[in-house]
């Protein structure tokens, strides 16, 4: 509780203290909150990757349909799936692990997106990180493929591009895939 100054007096530091206490408070909570809005407002203007800010196996997808694709997969209420595989190739101590591909696979990801595309968070959060030893030293790798969901009928009808690379360079900025109808130029 504050206490009334006397005009001749001068402020004691009991009176002083719980208004300064209150005054910074209201300013670390409105510092924070300003830094958040400009936080939000880079990640949204593509400043920042949003993968930046995330787990060591988490990176964002952009997929950008054609207008001709978003019209036909919402006229189909149909959407993109974005499935993405985690895997490694294995070191000569490992060879006898690896699946018939001769890989080690660490995990698969689905996540849904709606006609018009988007992003999506993709979550490294099911590695297995057990397995992250039985890697060669190029590290774990991602293969990034979209499809539609085919609730419009089991035809392909949209041609995306596709991702493969180390997991390094996915989490350096969102990365983009483009969608098309097939045989749209």
């Amino acid at each position: 509780m504050l206490m009334p100054l006397i005009a001749d007096e001068r402020p004691t530091i009991g009176q002083i203290f719980p208004t300064l206490l209150l005054w910074r408070a209201s300013t670390l909570r409105d510092s924070v909150r300003s830094a958040m809005r400009l936080l939000a407002l880079f990640l949204v203007a593509g400043l920042i990757p949003s993968a930046a800010l995330a787990g060591p196996y988490d990176f964002t997808v952009v997929i950008a349909p054609t207008p001709m694709a978003t019209a036909k997969l919402a006229a189909l209420k149909d959407g993109f799936t974005v499935a993405v595989s985690y895997f490694g190739d294995p070191s000569e101590a490992a060879v006898k692990r690896s699946d018939e591909g001769g890989l080690i696979e660490l995990a698969r990801v689905n996540v849904g997106l709606p006609a018009g595309g988007g992003q999506a968070s993709i979550s490294g959060a099911g590695v297995r990180r057990e397995r992250l030893g039985w890697l060669t030293s190029t590290g774990p790798q991602v293969n990034i493929n979209v499809f539609t969901r085919r609730r419009g009928g089991a035809d392909k009808i949209v041609d995306c591009d596709f991702f493969q690379d180390t997991v390094v360079v996915a989490r350096r900025a969102p990365v983009r895939l483009a969608c098309r109808l097939v045989g749209e130029k």
